[in-house]
């Protein structure tokens, strides 16, 4: 008997990364930009002064809103 082993069998053609809508590696929009600005919650007008500092040291763009009601939550993940 021979030590050679035969697939018999269709094999599944290799997928590539981007076809399942995961990972960009030419992303068409960046965030922080211009056109694509962050969108930021902050719950007070000194926490809003604080972000915007930031996002100008990090040299991006963004929209903060201040949300200042009871219970707000601040969203500054971006």
């Amino acid at each position: 008997m021979s030590d050679k082993f035969f697939y018999k069998g269709r094999q599944d053609a290799r997928q590539h990364h981007t076809a399942y809508g995961g990972f960009q590696t030419n992303a068409s929009q960046k965030s922080g930009s211009k056109k694509y600005p962050l969108t930021l919650v902050v719950t007070s007008e000194a926490r809003k002064k604080e972000v915007e500092a930031q996002v100008t040291e990090a040299k991006l763009h963004a929209t903060i809103s201040v949300d200042t009601r009871e219970g707000a939550v601040e969203s500054v993940n971006e």
